[in-house]
């Protein structure tokens, strides 16, 4: 009774292992979120133990096949049909797998004979099989959820009917260990072709979407570049029509002064300050991305009706060895934050400063916030620099991490929000 009473928790723990193995295996490649409902999609284990036990090798096929059906239609609703029925059957390409090898570990091993032995190794070999797929769970989802051909499902399809035939000879011809060792040699040669074919396509898949995402990116610098050399050449000529427009005025010495009230009204109308202003010292960034990054965020700015500032008195044309990407992420996070929390704010105000001297750049953005806000330095941390403490904003502070020489302080004062950040002295990479 008490061998019975341990096979049987030894089945059912195996039944529990392989089931919560296909459905973790299902949910990581096909981006499906797993539901409570979904508990009951387990049925399919318990018929395709009963057809087992009833058909033997064709039973295993049986299940297989349900196991495919009751998926892919389960999950109908919730991703694209061919996401389904790719990650599908990758779990049931691992199933059969582990029975092959089990049944070579079985043939070759006569320890594996005693029941509980045999199901403790499969358990054994569903982790392992697990603790592999958990690990490339990223390249396989992309895999499986961009790819846009068949040959995928191709290859899927081809490596099944390849295991499931092998499987079955095994479970049904006599001699088991001459057919098992030469048929778990093909089926692994089978394997290791369809992980290569896999790796091909995602790489091929990888290179086509790298491609068209350096040429969009590629394309929108151009853009950003061009307005902002235009920009430039215009900040230059405003500048000149603007001194030169102030002496005209002063030197005229014009009899009527109605009409020198109506020249002045006419351009106060016709030439807005704070448009003229609005690019204001833009051109001594001499830093392309830095520049592009400054010329889109004040665009956003405009769109959304904030007042803001820029003051950049000197030129900038110096990183140290700071990566410009990593500094373009960093100073993106502060300006999108502040065109955030002024969104919210009453009477918006956005002001920023960009300063070099040295090798030294320094970079501060301030903005009004709500009087009762909650945003804290216990939630985005005091500062950055040694000897001081503070969570700092995550994705800030793992930039910051990456450079001994660049510090963040964050500061919540008066109604105002402090972005402070410093790359202390340095010269060109």
């Amino acid at each position: 009774m008490g061998e019975l009473a341990e096979l049987m928790i030894n089945v059912v723990l195996l039944i529990a292992v392989s089931v919560t193995c296909d459905f973790l295996v299902f949910y990581w490649l096909s981006g499906n979120q797993f539901e409570k409902r979904d508990l009951l999609l387990s049925w399919y284990y318990v018929a395709e133990v009963v057809a087992i036990a009833l058909w033997g090798a064709w039973g295993t096929m049986f299940g297989y096949l349900l196991q495919f059906t009751a998926f892919v239609y389960w999950f109908r609703r919730r991703q694209k049909y061919i996401i389904n029925i790719r990650a599908v059957a990758i779990s049931i390409i691992c199933g059969l797998a582990l029975d092959m090898i089990y049944e070579a570990v079985d043939s070759s091993l006569p320890a594996f004979t005693n029941q509980t032995s045999g199901n403790l190794a499969m358990i054994a070999c569903e982790l392992l099989l697990l603790t592999a797929v958990y690990h490339w769970r990223r390249q396989l989802a992309n895999l499986v959820q961009q790819d846009q051909s068949s040959l995928l499902v191709l290859l899927e399809g081809y490596t099944i009917i390849t295991l499931l035939s092998l499987n079955t000879v095994i479970l049904t011809d006599s001699n088991r260990h001459l057919i098992t060792a030469s048929l778990t040699a093909a089926a692994l040669l089978q394997v290791l072709f369809g992980c290569g074919v896999f790796y091909a396509a995602y790489r091929i898949n990888q290179a086509k979407l790298n491609q068209q995402e350096q040429a969009h990116l590629k394309a929108q610098m151009k853009d950003l570049e061009d307005y902002a050399n235009y920009l430039e050449q215009n900040e230059d000529d405003l500048r000149r029509f603007k001194h030169d427009y102030l002496n005209l005025l002063e030197s005229l010495n014009l009899q009527d002064q109605t009409a020198v009230a109506k020249l002045t009204e006419y351009t106060a109308k016709h030439f807005d300050q704070q448009t003229l202003s609005r690019y204001q010292d833009l051109n001594h960034v001499h830093i392309k991305p830095l520049k592009n990054l400054l010329l889109t965020k004040f665009a956003s700015m405009h769109e959304n009706g904030l007042d803001y500032s820029f003051e950049c008195d000197r030129i900038v044309d110096q990183l140290g060895q700071i990566e410009v990407l990593d500094l373009v992420r960093v100073l993106g996070i502060a300006l999108d934050n502040a065109i955030e929390a002024s969104r919210e704010t009453p009477n918006p105000q956005i002001k920023i400063m960009l300063y070099q001297d040295q090798g030294n750049l320094e970079f501060e953005v301030r903005n009004k916030t709500l009087a009762n806000s909650t945003i804290g330095i216990s939630e985005l941390g005091a500062t950055t620099k040694d000897g001081h403490s503070g969570i700092g904003l995550a994705n800030v502070k793992q930039l910051v991490e990456k450079y001994p020489q660049l510090s963040v302080d964050y500061n919540l004062a008066n109604g105002w929000f402090d972005f402070y950040l410093v790359i202390e002295g340095g010269h060109d990479a």
